[in-house]
């Protein structure tokens, strides 16, 4: 208990330890339940066969984007690219949401290629800026509010989608 009080006093009190925080439960959170969603969003659009290769595409662009992330890190930075693809990732999805049409999927698929980029800039950040103890105090923190906003999120999510047979 005491270690997760100061781990808690080292959030409050450090800008930087404590942004990097709330990006991470609000990303944690909002983007497992829109992981959880998604598939349920594209069978809207698509075939519901179509789901199953659409994870697969999601999966095959993920695991070829990590091979390059390392050179967007050195060449753009890690906070510029952390920031930029976020935003781009943030956008890009709420717009392919708004249009909900037959190509929603594949707008939402263009974000694929930048979340190795998100998620390997925020460890990195992460391994650079904080002590072990901070790294292991943080995570476990934002486990569990990130849970906490995932299961919010989740519920309001299946409340606007109440049509969707399963919800």
């Amino acid at each position: 208990l005491q270690h997760m009080k100061d781990g808690w006093r080292h959030i409050i009190k450090n800008p930087e330890l404590r942004w990097l925080a709330i990006a991470n439960i609000l990303n944690k959170g909002l983007g497992e339940t829109s992981h959880t969603f998604k598939p349920s969003f594209i069978a809207l659009v698509w075939p519901i066969w179509a789901v199953s290769l659409y994870r697969m595409a999601e999966n095959v662009i993920s695991a070829v984007s990590y091979w390059f992330t390392g050179k967007i890190l050195k060449r753009f930075g890690t906070i510029k690219s952390l920031f930029v693809g976020s935003v781009f990732s943030d956008i890009t999805i709420f717009v392919s949401y708004i249009l909900s049409n037959v190509f929603s999927p594949l707008l939402i698929l263009l974000t694929r290629p930048v979340w190795p980029v998100i998620d390997t800039a925020d460890q990195t950040l992460q391994q650079e800026r904080f002590s072990d103890e901070q790294r292991s105090t943080m995570g476990s923190i934002i486990a569990f509010l990130g849970s906490i906003v995932g299961g919010i999120a989740a519920v309001l999510a299946a409340h606007n989608h109440h049509g969707i047979d399963g919800f």
